[in-house]
């Protein structure tokens, strides 16, 4: 039986098509249907129109905000062969959510031709998995060769820098970006640096930019509007994954999870994800670096604010139980942690600041 979500409130999220800041629709299914394909590490860019192994599958609405995440994740690690072949098992299924639904073709639909294979359109086969026992870091380096030979095609660079100034779409925004980190094009580097000082861009798009000038190399400082003010940024400072933020920042989604797993183990996964958003909105901004600079005690303080931030986004909600115990932290905290928590809600609901 599956569980039934609580009542829930309407908080108001950002959201990008199929890269969700937080698990807004409700309660998790704790039982998932996952691919079997997922499990191997080398999978292709294909869709089989006539596989109808999962015609009688049906995605819950809350099954939908795991894949959802698992999407996201693929491509934030540029696995676009597994992200692909995720997306046709997704569109084989049964939903009623016909706009997720066409987000998820669109996004195929990308992929396929970003690969120039595998799509009917393309007239190709597609990435073949490689024959049984086939090294997958192999598979993986030659995919990724291909992704940087066809990102060098000078005429492919500028079609990916045309899409980052007319696209409307923040999803093919943040792909483009990815592949430009690939491409060995002499105009890439100022491009990217002109284009990110010079539009209003979404910060997590902002900050996906800043990743990539610093994985090319690229020296100096950007001045851009975050957060609501001018900043001036190193481009060689910015955190290219969670190890490299400092370490009362890594320790809050940590303390979380732990609590979460004994209360709420469904939304435990969520932790990192929405802490990760959260970094990346704020990075650079004052309120950045006072989180950069805590001490045990405040991590503590905003990893129970991020545990109350969950459990109210999900059910709508307060925590059920206080979550102060779980933290080592008095009720003369209560005010700091629920300070905490909305600074989070400001930040889902307007990531342009000021905060």
């Amino acid at each position: 039986m599956v569980a039934q979500p609580r009542q829930k409130i309407n908080t108001g999220f950002w959201r990008p098509p199929g890269a969700p800041f937080a698990p807004c629709s409700g309660w998790l299914v704790h039982a998932i249907i996952k691919p079997a394909c997922l499990e191997r590490g080398v999978i292709p860019i294909r869709r089989d129109t006539k596989d109808s192994r999962h015609e009688r599958v049906y995605l819950l609405p809350k099954t939908i905000d795991y894949y959802q995440e698992q999407l996201t994740r693929l491509l934030e690690e540029e696995r676009f062969a597994e992200a692909a072949d995720l997306l046709a098992f997704l569109l084989a299924c049964r939903t009623d959510d016909a706009i997720t639904v066409a987000e998820w073709q669109r996004l195929y639909d990308w992929l396929a031709d970003f690969a120039g294979e595998g799509h009917p359109a393309a007239g190709g086969r597609g990435i073949e998995e490689g024959t049984e026992g086939e090294d997958a870091a192999s598979e993986q380096d030659l995919r990724m060769r291909r992704l940087a030979a066809k990102a060098s095609d000078p005429a492919y660079v500028e079609r990916l820098l045309d899409m980052l100034r007319h696209e409307t779409d923040l999803e093919k925004k943040l792909l483009a970006v990815d592949q430009l980190a690939l491409a060995d094009h002499p105009g890439v580097d100022a491009a990217l640096a002109a284009w990110l000082e010079g539009a209003r861009l979404h910060p997590l798009l902002q900050f996906r930019v800043l990743q990539t000038l610093k994985r090319r190399g690229v020296p100096g400082t950007v001045v851009l509007e975050r957060g609501g003010g001018t900043v001036e940024l190193a481009i060689a400072d910015t955190p290219l994954s969670m190890d490299e933020f400092p370490a009362a920042v890594r320790s809050v989604p940590d303390m979380v999870r732990r609590a979460l797993s004994l209360t709420d183990p469904g939304m435990a996964p969520f932790a990192a994800g929405v802490w990760q958003d959260f970094l990346a909105c704020v990075y650079g901004t004052n309120l950045y670096g006072a989180l950069a600079a805590m001490t045990g005690r405040e991590a503590a303080v905003w990893a129970a604010g991020l545990h109350e931030f969950l459990v109210l986004s999900v059910t709508g909600e307060d925590p059920e139980k206080p979550v102060l115990p779980f933290y080592k932290l008095k009720e003369t905290d209560a005010k700091a942690v629920r300070a905490s928590r909305n600074a989070l809600l400001t930040c889902m609901r307007n990531p342009y600041g000021p905060f």
